[in-house]
């Protein structure tokens, strides 16, 4: 297997991901503010997980190839690191700049979210490792 093909599988599952849940989030625009979610809350949130997902895969995968744990470790730290501090980021200045009018709904979806692309990102790097492990 060449390793352009395993880095398109090994990212292929956030991609999709990312793009059913914007194909959600337009589509259901009036059904969102029926249930009271704020659609740019979520689809700001959305592509900020995404890019910083992306981000953090390349550096676990990094971490992944280093041959020395010094490596391993200033990769892998730094991808945690980035993703969580970018998120509390994120929420900070959404936070500021909405005040008293923060919408908890989309807030508490962007944690989902924040799960769901967290469990992604592992299931990819595992079965990537596993792949390059055998090939």
């Amino acid at each position: 297997m060449t390793i352009n093909k395993t880095n398109n599988k090994l990212f292929l599952p956030v991609l999709i991901f990312f793009l059913l849940i914007n194909t959600f989030i337009f589509s259901a625009k009036s059904l969102l503010l029926k249930w009271g979610f704020s659609q740019p809350v979520l689809m700001g949130g959305n592509v900020i997980l995404f890019m910083v997902t992306i981000v953090s895969l390349y550096l676990y995968r990094n971490a992944m190839l280093h041959q020395k744990t010094t490596g391993f470790m200033s990769n892998a730290l730094g991808g945690m690191m980035l993703k969580m501090f970018v998120c509390i980021a994120a929420f900070g200045i959404y936070a500021f700049i909405a005040r008293k009018a923060i919408n908890k709904p989309a807030v508490f979806s962007c944690v989902f979210l924040y799960f769901v692309y967290t469990v992604l990102e592992m299931r990819s790097l595992l079965k990537w490792n596993k792949e390059r492990s055998n090939g």
